[in-house]
């Protein structure tokens, strides 16, 4: 329950805004800078404690997302989780905190940091803007991108899903955003990706960190038994992750 009035903004765009446009609409607010964050994707579940879980995350100092992307030497961006729980749909868990060089679906962090990042312009403004704030909060104020944990239970009890997210099913149905009449394709990521890892002076978490990114697939428990498919709160998820 909320002990003070809250205010709700309803905002309709006459024009398509891209990617970027959900880190200019918290902006837009005349809320204070250590206020929080959180967007959201449309095809994203989560649990009834999963927003507390991404403000821990950024309390420590990191910018929470939902989900994690790795980039390899060639600049090709890959998840470390292992590919069958999204083939099975089967429900993963971990115990940890798990740093990414970014992440998607949702952000969470302060407003203070929003505009911190927005001191670097990418680019470009038709693609990786999931990598672009992560890599500016990084390269130049020390703020890493983690996904917050989704607590493993006792062996053979199913994963309680409240500190947790997932993906529904429409996620695999992507749409390419137009702004005016140019379609923004993602076949141009990895080269907006590469420029901006220069630009930036951004590290990749491989050369940083290599011990850990080769041990990170080994962080993630396969869930015990399949998604319980006559919960009808959960029967479009798609992955636990």
């Amino acid at each position: 329950m909320f002990s003070e009035k809250v205010d709700i903004s309803y905002i309709k765009s006459p024009i398509e805004t891209g990617y970027f446009g959900r880190f200019i609409i918290p902006l837009t607010s005349s809320i204070r800078s250590d206020s929080y964050f959180i967007i959201c994707d449309d095809d994203v579940i989560w649990g009834k404690r999963y927003f507390e879980n991404m403000i821990r995350v950024v309390n420590d100092g990191s910018l929470a997302t939902r989900n994690g992307r790795i980039i390899d030497e060639n600049f090709q961006e890959y998840s470390p989780v292992p590919s069958k729980a999204c083939q099975l749909n089967i429900h993963i868990c971990y115990d940890e905190d798990i740093e990414y060089d970014f992440g998607g679906h949702t952000w969470a962090g302060l407003i203070s940091w929003l505009r911190k990042a927005w001191n670097h312009i990418p680019i470009s403004i038709e693609n990786s803007e999931d990598f672009w704030i992560s890599a500016a909060l990084k390269s130049f104020y020390n703020i890493p991108t983690k996904t917050p944990k989704c607590p493993c239970p006792p062996k053979g009890i199913p994963i309680i899903p409240d500190m947790c997210a997932a993906s529904d099913i429409s996620a695999k149905e992507h749409i390419d955003a137009k702004i005016g009449n140019s379609i923004i394709g993602h076949n141009i990521r990895n080269k907006i990706i590469k420029e901006t890892s220069s630009k930036f002076k951004y590290i990749l978490l491989a050369k940083s960190n290599p011990k850990y990114v080769k041990s990170m697939s080994k962080k993630f428990v396969f869930g015990s038994s399949l998604f319980n498919l006559s919960d009808l709160r959960w029967k479009d998820v798609l992955l636990w992750q």
